[in-house]
């Protein structure tokens, strides 16, 4: 048992929480970073089934924290292109619309994690506790006390919930969050195509939900299909050949004949926000403050901005003579952050919606909504920017 103050105290060393971690390290205050499980590995011999889009925005935290250098060297997939269908038409984006040599890099969430969790273990603010869970958490005058299973007593003048969708930090805190289940599965696998995937990130909307190939460095693609859950179940039971032949067919054979290449895995797909962002004290991040329908790949995305944004927050009430938890910052932190996101989640539930419509009214107004958008530079620019995150 050991009794230890820090600035911070963070629970859950994912991609948002670590980051998170050396973030506030480098900015000056003291880390505590709280894992309850294995922490994870990356190997160059196998690919990772779950991978995400990293933007601009999120490369740029990366560099801050000096790791991007090394997600680089060690296996990271640029896009250039991305084109979008359905049986009404579609949507064609490209980088260089926008000034730019690539839209985002595919990247193994393992390797994000990895790289992220090797800087914090070396960084002088950074303590990282595995193989420990919160146990009990009071607030006492200017800081929150709490208490691990493994003994450890920690005071911390801010403590920040970055432990996922099912937060156990934000359920303690008593903040709630609205939540609204697709009833669908997001199927991932590793596929290889009979053409080329010419560095492009490739989507259809089916009636059942999109499907897409993300492009990776060795010619091979990632893929997301998102299912109900009727289609999910049938589609996770076939064999590699079935189930390739299915794929193909969604894809409408554009890449030629499809080949799987390693294990299907499937999670439940589901939109979250919680009602606060922060509370006495407590901060969510990532998928602890909110969770979006996979298909735009901004979920880690959100989580990073989000800790760009509280970084900036927290040095400024610094800056300021004020405590790092002063609830004025917090509060405007929390009001920015949360109309930025359910901006975000608006727009991702509505284009789901519309585009898995049977209604044939939505099917003619979304045909003539992408040949305007398609030919509209301007909008065009706006969605980019935002996937991008400026």
């Amino acid at each position: 048992m050991s009794d230890q103050q820090t600035d911070i105290l963070i629970v859950g060393a994912g991609m948002v929480g670590s980051a998170a971690a050396l973030s506030f390290a480098r900015a000056g205050f003291s880390v505590s970073l709280v894992e309850a499980n294995e922490l994870p590995t990356w190997s160059e011999a196998e690919y990772n089934l779950r991978v995400c889009a990293i933007s601009a925005a999120s490369q740029r935290l990366l560099k801050n924290v000096d790791v991007w250098q090394q997600i680089l060297a060690m296996r990271a997939s640029p896009f250039e292109h991305m084109h979008v269908w359905d049986a009404s038409g579609s949507l064609d984006f490209d980088a260089a619309d926008s000034g730019q040599a690539y839209l985002g890099y595919i990247v193994e969430n393992n390797l994000i994690n990895s790289s992220l969790i090797k800087q914090c273990q070396s960084h002088s603010n950074i303590r990282l506790i595995t193989a420990s869970r919160l146990s009990a958490m009071a607030w006492v005058d200017d800081h929150v006390q709490i208490k691990l299973d493994n003994g450890d007593d920690i005071s911390s003048r801010l403590v920040i919930a970055a432990d996922g969708g099912n937060s156990q930090l934000r359920h303690l805190s008593g903040i709630e969050s609205y939540r609204h289940d697709y009833q669908q599965t997001g199927i991932v696998a590793r596929v290889r195509t009979l053409l080329p995937h010419e560095n492009t990130a490739w989507q259809r909307f089916l009636a059942s939900g999109p499907v897409a190939l993300l492009p990776l460095s060795d010619g091979s693609c990632s893929i997301v299909w998102s299912a109900d859950q009727v289609r999910a179940d049938e589609l996770l039971l076939l064999n590699d050949s079935e189930f390739a032949e299915q794929l193909t067919d969604a894809f409408e054979y554009r890449l030629g004949n499809i080949e799987v290449l390693s294990p299907r895995a499937g999670f439940p797909l589901m939109l979250a926000n919680a009602r606060t962002y922060v509370k006495d004290r407590i901060v969510l991040l990532g998928d602890a403050a909110h969770r979006v329908h996979p298909l735009a790949g901004q979920g880690v995305n959100l989580g990073f901005q989000d800790v760009t944004e509280l970084t900036s927050t927290l040095l400024e009430s610094v800056a300021n003579g004020r405590d790092i938890a002063d609830p004025l910052y917090l509060r405007r932190y929390a009001r920015r952050r949360r109309a930025e996101v359910s901006l975000m989640l608006a727009g991702m539930d509505g284009i789901q919606r519309i585009f898995t419509s049977r209604l044939l009214l939505v099917q003619k107004s979304r045909r003539l909504a992408m040949k305007m958008i398609d030919h509209l530079t301007p909008v065009k620019q706006f969605l980019v920017d935002r996937a991008l995150g400026d």
